[in-house]
């Protein structure tokens, strides 16, 4: 009789999910509710598919969600806070994506956040090392070294090269010398 006591207590008591169970009911989250987000209004500007990468910031693996950009980790698992990928959604920081998202798709953001950020998505060979100045060149115009411009020395102002250049560039002509009375009512 003690036997059948112990199998129906046994039977009572109810067994905490293993840690695997919760770890794939995090990716089943992320893949229904997160993925889909992230491709529809971040991938074309934070991917590898990216004509240019904004900000340093690669969202399209977990390693680069967590290592982030110029302004640091996006995503810092089970702190909503730390993390700018919640501030910048919710429009606080960072205004992305351009239209704001529903308050449910954000909330997600931050529960995805609370439970760890699961993701399966894994791409060593597309992790930076470090920042690389290179490939900022090709980015964005305040990353090139300053050079002092190639000007004809038979120049006598330099702005008159520069503004002759854009002349012919556009098919225009520059007007005639103007006469020494209309220089005078000028």
């Amino acid at each position: 009789m003690s036997r059948f006591v112990f199998v129906v207590l046994w039977v009572g008591i109810t067994v905490p999910s293993s840690r695997a169970d919760d770890q794939a009911e995090g990716v089943a989250f992320f893949e229904q509710r997160i993925r889909p987000v992230l491709v529809e209004h971040c991938y074309e500007c934070h991917s590898a598919k990216a004509k240019s990468v904004k900000a340093g910031l690669r969202l399209d693996t977990r390693a680069l969600s967590l290592k982030g950009g110029d302004s640091g980790a996006a995503v810092v698992p089970k702190d909503v806070e730390k993390g700018w990928l919640i501030r910048a959604l919710r429009q606080e920081d960072f205004e992305m994506p351009s239209g704001r998202l529903p308050d449910e798709v954000i909330r997600d953001f931050e529960r995805w956040v609370r439970i760890g950020a699961p993701d399966p998505r894994e791409d060593a060979s597309s992790v930076a090392s470090e920042f690389n100045l290179q490939e900022r060149v090709e980015e964005h115009w305040c990353w090139r070294p300053v050079k002092r411009p190639n000007i004809p020395a038979d120049t006598p102002q330099p702005i008159d090269y520069f503004i002759g250049r854009e002349l012919t560039r556009n098919d225009l002509s520059a007007a005639p010398v103007a006469t020494s009375s209309a220089l005078a009512s000028r």
